[in-house]
């Protein structure tokens, strides 16, 4: 198996949650922005609205948020507010600044991150920006205008990809821009965030009072801060694919199922093939539960076991019954899988009034499957398609291990047919194994009646032609059918002349 190095995984946050946002206050890594700072960061912009600005440096605190708020003005959700100009504006037009920073502590490489931060301003906020600061001072900033690019009293999420020097690197598109030439993206120290205010507007009678407090004042609410690594494409042509959906870059919705091979349940879904190509590689998303650090736990699976199995659709006459797995026709156990991390989760089972679920990070798995392994399908040829169910189990090193932070595969939301299962019993001893039938299960839904799919792409070398036949007849071209080939290739390639 293969990860990404701890150096790069320096530079990952995720901050969601009053707790983390706590402890990133607590433990320094959120500061106020002092006066001086502030004025240098206002100098590498050569069109910021500058005159007449006042910066008042902040004070932050974190807001457990109000799910059951009626006003619009109060943030549902929890994060770090800053407040700031608590006397009135001295001379009108008047512009008050404030801005905080993440401070890394150190300075590691940016390149190719996505930042994504969700930020809530209210009236009379007129302006919010992002910038960065590396070792030596040099600024990259983007700005964006309230309320015209960004509303007014509305959670918003916007993300920079640094691997873009420009305002398109921002979503939503940045009204501006800025770069120092000197600006070193692989030794960044500071993520600054800085809002304006319009004290032109400021009207103790209107203003919304700053959150959890009837002070009034100009504020602001930021909310779920990550910086993840931009996504890896797969680049083979698809068979199959329903990824891990992204809310945000780099935040997935879901949560995850545990699925180990010592022990049950075991995790399903279904798929439909389509063609003959064969199935080259699996790409999976997973998680290990409540672990959030951006490299594998020390106890990490040894392999994954990959399985596929026939599909038992739901009987029309059976209100109660749903499509599950039938037997298994094909497996593979994957010793030399690789992982990168992507991302966080974000669990939508979140109940309000009990303590916070742990937003596990989330990585990517890919399997290469060795050439005599691969896996042919022989679709129907009445309808040209067939279904199948994938399982897919980690393996760890001792039989019955139960790890302190066990695997689970990431669910998303429904994408086919059925929802994906939990398999409980086979016909067999556990673990399932070729040709083991299903027993019983049931379905993953959240809450009752919704379903829940689970999250992976199956891909091809489609320069392979497969095999034309499925020679022993079980209706699947698999290795069984190369065995058969091996055994008979002259009668199969050289059949006899016949008159």
């Amino acid at each position: 198996m293969m990860l990404s190095s701890a150096a790069e995984a320096n530079r990952f946050i995720f901050i969601d949650g009053q707790s983390p946002w706590t402890a990133a206050l607590t433990d320094g890594h959120i500061q106020p922005v002092d006066t001086a700072e502030w004025y240098d960061y206002m100098n590498h912009w050569s069109t910021y609205p500058q005159t007449g600005h006042t910066y008042s440096q902040p004070n932050l605190y974190v807001y457990p948020g109000n799910p059951c708020s009626q006003d619009a003005n109060d943030p549902t959700g929890p994060g770090l507010v800053m407040a700031w100009a608590s006397s009135p504006c001295p001379v009108f037009p008047c512009f008050y600044d404030a801005a905080w920073k993440y401070n890394y502590f150190i300075d590691p490489d940016m390149s190719n991150s996505i930042i994504t931060v969700t930020v809530f301003p209210p009236l009379p906020i007129t302006l919010v920006s992002l910038g960065l600061k590396d070792v030596n001072g040099n600024i990259r900033g983007w700005y964006w205008n309230v309320p015209v690019t960004l509303p007014s009293g509305v959670a918003d999420t916007v993300s920079i990809d640094t691997s873009i020097v420009a305002a398109n690197a921002a979503t939503p598109v940045a009204d501006g821009f800025t770069n120092n030439p000197g600006f070193d993206i692989s030794q960044v120290v500071d993520i600054l965030f800085s809002e304006d205010f319009n004290g032109t507007y400021y009207d103790y009678n209107t203003i919304p009072p700053q959150p959890g407090t009837t002070v009034k004042g100009p504020w602001n609410a930021w909310q779920d801060v990550t910086v993840t690594p931009e996504p890896n494409q797969t680049t083979e042509p698809n068979k199959w694919s329903q990824p891990a959906v992204e809310i945000d870059p780099g935040r997935f919705y879901g949560w995850d199922e545990k699925s180990l091979d010592s022990n049950q349940p075991l995790l399903a879904d279904d798929w439909k093939c389509t063609d003959k190509r064969p199935i080259t590689d699996v790409h999976w998303w997973g998680s290990f539960l409540n672990w959030t650090y951006t490299s594998l736990p020390a106890q990490a699976p040894v392999a994954f076991h990959l399985g596929i199995w026939t599909d038992v659709p739901a009987s029309p006459n059976d209100t109660n019954s749903f499509s599950h797995p039938g037997k298994m026709v094909w497996e593979y156990i994957c010793t030399n899988y690789q992982v990168n991390f992507v991302g966080y989760d974000k669990d939508p089972r979140q109940i309000a009034g009990v303590p916070p679920i742990v937003q596990d990070s989330c990585f990517k798995f890919n399997c290469t499957i060795p050439q005599s392994l691969w896996f042919y399908q022989k679709p129907d040829p009445n309808t040209y398609s067939r279904v199948y169910w994938l399982s897919i189990a980690a393996i760890y090193s001792t039989t019955g291990q139960n790890p302190q932070y066990p695997w689970g595969w990431k669910t998303r939301p429904h994408f086919f047919k059925d929802a994906a299962v939990r398999i409980k019993s086979v016909n067999a001893p556990w673990p399932p194994v070729l040709n083991s039938n299903w027993v019983s299960g049931n379905k993953v839904q959240y809450p009752k009646g919704t379903p829940w799919d689970l999250a992976f792409e199956l891909t091809t070398n489609s320069s392979i032609i497969p095999p034309p036949v499925d020679y022993n007849g079980d209706g699947i071209v698999d290795f069984q059918d190369f065995a058969i080939f091996a055994e008979h290739w002259l009668e199969i390639c050289c059949p006899p002349f016949v008159d």
